[in-house]
């Protein structure tokens, strides 16, 4: 019967736990991102985990997830399967770690190689080049700390170099503003974008709406202002229909009013002598009689619509 020690279950352990670990993290990365989050992917070269640890790659994408709700990002794996969101501002982060052949003594009788982590920052696209974001060298028995440590300063450096704080302020407030990327909301708000150009439409009931493009050329807080000119019954596009509908009813019911009059005009000698005269008369007045009230109801209801849209 074969005998199992403490120090063979150890591994097998090890082994399930990181493979948990990767599991939970998987799913949380391929879970549907708010589309008022912007997206931030991130993918691993080739031997990080071999540099580090088994579960290097996991624990930091899982500490990078939930500080980068703080800057309104969504954390998501790249991968093959999964195509970048083009609808979305995002950006891709790339860790790359390797061993150097530099020892450093991390005792007096033990060398270690030094490590150096490296993480790139891109803008999802082939025609944006990577920037270097963090870089830190490290020996093998400081790999531990190392996800909260780079996460903390990823986000950070990604607050300070390239994102903004905007604030939109707007004269009347509660301006409904929508932004194709999937940003929204009423302002007064904030939001947390990255350097470069952000447009969005403003709307509210009774303004007229405006379009607005915003160029972010540096990091920090950006305030704007902006105000909506209130829609008037003059501003209508309803207003020249009802002018030509109050013009053909003045001119229908003068126009009734000539033949009217000339219908009375006409005597009993006329009636005898000329009775189509008296049926030419009474049918134009009655026709223009007709044309004044359609117009004169066609006007009313184009002046009510002036003061709508």
């Amino acid at each position: 019967m074969r005998n199992y020690t403490s120090s063979s279950l150890v591994v097998p352990a090890a082994v399930w736990c990181w493979l948990f670990a990767c599991a939970i993290w998987s799913q949380s990365a391929n879970a549907p991102c708010p589309n008022t989050q912007n997206l931030l992917y991130i993918e691993y070269a080739d031997g990080v985990n071999e540099a580090t640890y088994p579960a290097f790659s996991s624990e930091l994408a899982g500490e990078i997830s939930a500080a980068a709700h703080d800057i309104n990002y969504c954390l998501r794996m790249r991968t093959s399967a999964s195509p970048i969101d083009t609808g979305r501002q995002s950006h891709c982060l790339r860790i790359s770690a390797r061993t150097t052949d530099r020892l450093i003594a991390n005792s007096s009788i033990d060398t270690s190689y030094l490590h150096n982590l490296r993480v790139h920052l891109s803008g999802c696209h082939p025609a944006s080049p990577p920037a270097l974001l963090v870089e830190i060298d490290f020996i093998q028995q400081e790999a531990a700390a190392l996800p909260r440590l780079l996460a903390t300063k990823i986000i950070e450096n990604l607050r300070t170099q390239y994102l903004c704080h905007v604030k939109l302020a707007s004269s009347p407030e509660k301006v409904r503003i929508v932004n194709k990327k999937g940003l929204s909301g009423m302002t007064p708000l904030e939001w947390v974008v990255p350097v470069g150009k952000i447009s969005f439409s403003a709307e509210k009931e009774g303004y007229f709406s405006i379009d607005k493009i915003i160029i972010l050329e540096h990091p920090g807080n950006h305030t704007f202002t902006f105000e909506l000119k209130k829609r008037r019954f003059y501003h209508s596009k309803f207003v020249y229909p009802a002018l030509l509908a109050t013009l053909t009813s003045a001119a229908a019911a003068a126009a009734d009013r000539y033949y009217y009059n000339k219908y009375q005009q006409l005597g009993k000698d006329d009636y005898y002598a000329n009775p189509q005269l008296f049926e030419k008369y009474f049918e134009r007045a009655q026709r223009a009689e007709g044309v004044a009230a359609g117009s004169l109801g066609l006007a009313a209801l184009c002046w009510g619509m002036t003061f709508i849209f």
